[in-house]
């Protein structure tokens, strides 16, 4: 119970912001649409903001993914309300997915190369750019070019108001879900907060990574975790369980996997499935089938239909040590390793596939199972 207290008030950090915009908003809206409009005008709106809800969180993403490009950002993920997009063996895979938490999701990956904080600003800013620019161009046009035809005026105009709104509400800096709106992490680094050099340095983990370097390896020190965690403090903590995994020091992978089931509840929603399966993973090679089977099941179809490296390595894992079937577990084991080098993220590519021929070892070794009657 207390938990479950702890992880509302954590998640809902940015609802005084939410309150503030939305109410005085929505009731001027009420007053106007109910003194103007007609039954069916007022159909013909709703409609019209649904649909420009729709179009303006897709042009708020392409823009992250715009300025990300620009930057040298590669895509991994990309997200419009149920419709997914994920990179799986170096190819964009289309799947329906629950979206919990979210509207959209560009997730992008840092280059190489380091890059100024100005060019990650640019990345986060660039939703809101576009937002703000189309907001502004269709209102322009519904007031002039499309003023005569009063269907596609009101179109434009309300897609217009809805873009602005959403830009300046993003704007804003708070916490949602524990997600940081765009505005909290601009203006983190404008005003060089805590928060944005927390931020930084995991962009810098994420290049190293991205470069080929090992997770071990990594120049990344994580700092004390707060009472109460934000986004960045809890993928320090996975950052650390990765750093333990390459190392093979087995009592920090399970203090750091204990961590994170501690703070699972705060995990924002699209990072849920690969918590989980470092989780399943923990279960398997600490001999808690419980926990294993737990956090297999909770992976559930998007484990089962994952057929990049990490996933095949959890479900390999899964399959040996839970499963007790060295048969299938293999066959995940020789798809693994078949596939490791077109994972996008070169680093953690060389631990999954070490990860992997050691497990491979074991089912070599492991004395055939007992013949049945």
């Amino acid at each position: 119970m207390g938990q479950e207290q702890n992880s509302s008030k954590e998640k809902n950090r940015g609802l005084p912001w939410q309150l503030l915009i939305a109410l005085p908003v929505g009731a001027i809206a009420g007053f106007y649409l109910a003194s103007r409009l007609s039954f069916t005008d007022f159909l013909w709106t709703a409609l019209f903001i649904f649909i420009g809800l729709f179009v303006n969180i897709n042009i708020h993403e392409i823009g992250h993914f715009l300025f990300g490009r620009l930057s040298g950002y590669q895509l991994i993920s990309y997200r419009i309300s149920i419709f997914a997009w994920n990179k799986e063996n170096q190819r964009m895979k289309f799947s329906i997915m629950k979206s919990k938490g979210y509207g959209g999701l560009c997730a992008m990956m840092p280059p190489e190369k380091e890059l100024s904080n100005l060019q990650h600003g640019l990345f986060y800013a660039g939703g809101l750019i576009m937002n703000f620019l189309t907001g502004g161009l269709l209102v322009l046009a519904s007031l002039t070019v499309w003023a005569e035809f009063s269907l596609l005026a009101n179109f434009t105009l309300t897609t217009g108001i809805v873009a602005i709104l959403l830009a300046t509400l993003n704007f804003m800096p708070f916490v949602s879900e524990n997600n940081p709106t765009d505005g909290k992490i601009i203006w983190s680094l404008i005003l060089k907060k805590p928060f944005a050099r927390k931020l930084m340095e995991i962009n810098k983990a994420g290049a190293q990574l991205a470069a080929g370097v090992r997770p071990r390896d990594l120049q990344f020190t994580r700092e004390e975790l707060p009472e109460s965690p934000l986004v960045v403090d809890l993928m320090a903590v996975l950052y650390a369980y990765f750093i333990a995994l390459d190392a093979d020091n087995r009592d920090d992978v399970l203090f750091y996997a204990g961590i994170l089931e501690d703070n699972i509840h705060l995990f924002p929603a699209p990072m849920l499935p690969g918590i989980y399966y470092e989780l399943c993973f923990t279960g398997c090679v600490f001999n808690n089938h419980s926990m294993a089977r737990r956090y297999h099941r909770k992976a559930g179809k998007i484990l089962q239909a994952d057929k990049d490296v990490n996933g095949l390595r959890v479900k390999a894992y899964y399959e040996f040590y839970v499963s007790q079937n060295p048969e299938a577990a293999m066959g995940y084991v020789e798809a693994a390793l078949a596939v490791a080098d077109k994972f996008p993220i070169k680093g953690q590519a060389k631990m999954e596939a070490d990860l992997v021929r050691e497990l491979q070892k074991h089912i070599i070794s492991a004395p055939p199972a007992p013949a049945g009657r």
